[in-house]
């Protein structure tokens, strides 16, 4: 990892952390790191909840968290919230789940961090570690090649990034 690289990533950070209060009372309910939400803001859209990326004609990546729109559907249909009781999800936290209107309302900072949050504990519920969530929450599952992610370089941006955010969190906090 080079020192440009390092610098590159800070730069970021001003623009990144401004997201922390709104992230703080969500995962009050979804137990998810801080750091690692605020790592994958980083790496999705650095910080602009206006980002997009069509991922097809039917399906596109929006805001912070690069939510899917057909995620967000799902995430939103009585099916995805079954699920998610299924897998041990607390009531607070599918509480927490807004109505999809839209793919539009997906660039609201707030729905698009719940979308985001619950999908990537969903994904930790589905594989036990966070390594594997935060591969699923980008590919939809966990994809290997051997031990190697299919999204390997993705993921390790995220973890470089997320110990990044600890140690400004940790900073921050001793203050």
């Amino acid at each position: 990892m080079t020192n440009k690289y390092l610098k590159d990533n800070q730069k970021l950070i001003p623009q990144i952390t401004q997201w922390i209060p709104q992230v703080t009372e969500i995962v009050s309910v979804i137990p998810v790191p801080i750091a690692l939400v605020l790592a994958i803001i980083h790496t999705e859209s650095s910080g602009n909840p206006n980002a997009s990326l069509v991922e097809s004609t039917s399906n596109t990546s929006i805001g912070l968290m690069a939510v899917c729109t057909k995620t967000a559907q799902w995430i939103a249909s009585d099916q995805g919230k079954a699920i998610f009781k299924a897998k041990g999800m607390p009531a607070p936290a599918i509480a927490l789940i807004p109505l999809f209107q839209s793919g539009k309302y997906l660039y609201s900072p707030e729905a698009n961090l719940r979308f985001g949050i619950v999908y990537l504990y969903y994904q930790y519920l589905r594989y036990s570690n966070w390594q594997d969530a935060v591969a699923a929450y980008n590919a939809g599952s966990v994809r290997k090649v051997g031990d190697i992610y299919i999204n390997q370089s993705y993921v390790k941006k995220v973890f470089i990034r997320f110990e990044m955010y600890k140690n400004y969190l940790k900073t921050k906090e001793a203050k």
